[in-house]
């Protein structure tokens, strides 16, 4: 079975498991996928329990960082490098709590040493997402 993304592109052939099944679904169809309303209500709550958290410390945890700060990390920097950010801009914590996240040295030896130019190109490069998923948001 060969599959065509919506811009034309091959993605394979074979036989998908669930979760490639998803994954197939948002390479077909984009932000129209019917998976992605429920996927930002997940994101709502996430935001909501992490900015909960950040009213009692500068980090999830509370004063000091920790795990919790080390595994959010990479998913709002992707958000953020996806056109995201708006996602939490009614958040302050999330916001504050982002920034501290990046300004820490080992946020520089992680991350910012470790993502190359092209990468960042890539991110860069993509269309803003964000018309359409502020869109979504308000008919949720």
């Amino acid at each position: 079975m060969h599959v065509v993304d919506k811009t034309g592109a091959d993605v394979g052939v074979g036989f998908f498991n669930p979760r490639t099944n998803l994954a197939l679904r948002l390479l077909t169809h984009g932000l129209d996928a019917p998976l992605v309303k429920d996927a930002l209500r997940h994101h709502d709550k996430l935001f909501a329990m992490m900015e909960a958290s950040l009213a009692s410390g500068p980090y999830l945890t509370g004063a000091d960082w920790s795990l919790a700060d080390a595994a959010a990390t990479p998913y709002i920097w992707r958000l953020d490098k996806l056109k995201l950010a708006p996602l939490w801009d009614r958040r302050s914590g999330i916001a504050a709590w982002y920034d501290r996240v990046r300004a820490r040295p080992s946020f520089k030896l992680a991350v910012d040493d470790w993502v190359s130019a092209d990468d960042l190109n890539r991110y860069a490069s993509q269309p803003d997402p964000w018309p359409k998923v502020s869109e979504l948001l308000r008919a949720a």
